[in-house]
C-alpha cells in the first residue's frame, strides 16, 4: 500500500498529498560523489524555498522540526531522510521527475568513495574538496604558499607536509602523500578536468626539500603543463601577485550547480559559497590572471630555473 504523506502550506492551508513509494523507481545510476550529490540536493531545496519566498523558521516550524535542521540540509552539513525529503519537495511543488533526481542525489550522498578509507585523517573540508573536485568541470587555483597539490609530485608534497607543525605522525604523513597522489588522476582522466594554476615566480626558486626535490617538481611542471586540459600561468617578479595562502573556484558542469570557493590557509580551510563572495574571488583570480604571462612563456621561465640547477 503507498505511504502518503499529508502536506500542509507553513500557514496552514492544506496542500494536497504524495505517494513517497513512487520516488525513486525509475532513476538510474546518477554517479555523483558523496559530497556533490548532498551539494546539489541542498542546493535545489533552497531553490525551492526561496521561490517561494518561505524563511527557514517557516519551513522548520511546519513540520515541528529544530530551527537550523532546514539549513544545516540546504548547506550539505547534514544527510536528509527520504520521508523528509519527499515532504520538502512536495510542500515546494517539485515535480515526480525532480523528486527522482533528488531521490538520486540523496542515495549518492550515502556512497562509499576511495577516500573513505583515510577519513581518520581527513578534515571535512579537505574531505568535501575531494569530492566536489571529482565533480568539477573546471578549476582555477591561484597560490603564493606552495605548487598546488594538483600538481606535486610524491617527494615535494612529503616535504611540504612534513613542514607542518600540525601533522607530527610519519603514517599519517605518508597517508595524506598518498591522498594527494591520487587526487591528480583528475588531470588524465578520460574525462579529466580543465585546470589553470597561476603562481609567482618566487614558488619556481622556493626550495621545498633536496635540490633534487625541486629538480623533479620543475620537471614536473613542465610536463603537466604540456597537458590539454592543464595551464601553468606564471606572474613574474615584475608583476604584483597579491594572493596570500590558496584559493580554488570549482565550476560544474550543470548550470543549475553553483561555483564554490575553496581557501586554503595555514591551520585550516574554508568554503565560500555567496554570489558576493563567488563575484569577489572571480575578480580576484581574474586580476591575477592578468599578471601572469602567456603559457609558452611560463614554460620558458620553468624552463630557464631547471636549467639553473643543473
Amino acid at each position: 500500500m503507498p505511504e502518503l504523506i499529508k502536506i500542509n502550506h507553513p500557514r496552514g492551508r492544506f496542500v494536497g498529498w504524495h505517494d513517497e513509494s513512487a520516488i525513486g523507481t525509475k532513476r538510474g545510476s546518477m554517479g555523483t560523489t558523496p559530497g556533490y550529490a548532498r551539494r546539489r540536493l541542498g542546493a535545489k531545496l533552497k531553490d525551492g524555498r526561496k521561490r517561494l519566498g518561505w524563511t527557514l523558521d517557516q519551513v522548520a516550524a511546519e513540520f515541528g522540526w529544530d530551527g537550523s535542521k532546514v539549513s544545516r540540509i540546504e548547506n550539505a552539513k547534514s544527510p536528509i531522510s527520504r520521508h523528509d525529503m519527499v515532504k520538502l519537495g512536495t510542500l515546494y511543488g517539485f515535480s515526480t521527475a525532480d523528486l527522482d533526481s533528488m531521490e538520486g542525489w540523496r542515495e549518492n550522498g550515502r556512497d562509499v568513495q576511495w577516500w573513505a578509507s583515510y577519513r581518520d585523517i581527513l578534515t571535512g573540508s579537505y574531505e568535501e574538496l575531494i569530492s566536489l573536485e571529482n565533480e568539477a568541470a573546471r578549476i582555477v587555483t591561484a597560490t603564493s604558499c606552495w605548487i598546488p597539490g594538483l600538481l606535486q609530485v610524491p617527494a615535494y608534497a612529503r616535504a611540504v607536509i612534513a613542514a607542518s607543525p600540525f601533522v607530527t605522525d610519519p603514517d599519517d604523513a605518508s597517508a595524506l602523500v598518498e591522498i594527494r597522489t591520487r587526487r591528480q588522476k583528475l588531470l588524465t582522466d578520460t574525462s579529466p578536468v580543465e585546470y589553470t594554476a597561476l603562481l609567482g615566480e618566487a614558488l619556481l626558486h622556493a626550495r621545498i626539500g633536496s635540490l633534487d626535490v625541486h629538480r623533479e617538481q620543475l620537471a614536473h611542471l613542465l610536463q603537466v603543463s604540456n597537458l590539454p586540459n592543464v595551464e601553468v600561468l606564471i606572474a613574474p617578479f615584475t608583476a604584483p601577485f597579491l594572493i596570500g595562502g590558496e584559493c580554488s573556484i570549482l565550476e560544474f558542469a550543470t548550470p543549475d550547480d553553483p561555483s564554490v570557493v575553496y581557501v586554503e590557509y595555514q591551520d585550516g580551510a574554508t568554503f565560500r559559497e555567496t554570489h558576493r563572495d563567488l563575484a569577489r574571488f572571480d575578480r580576484k583570480l581574474s586580476r591575477t590572471r592578468e599578471t601572469c604571462v602567456t603559457a609558452e612563456a611560463s614554460r620558458a621561465l620553468i624552463q630557464a630555473r631547471l636549467d639553473a640547477l643543473t
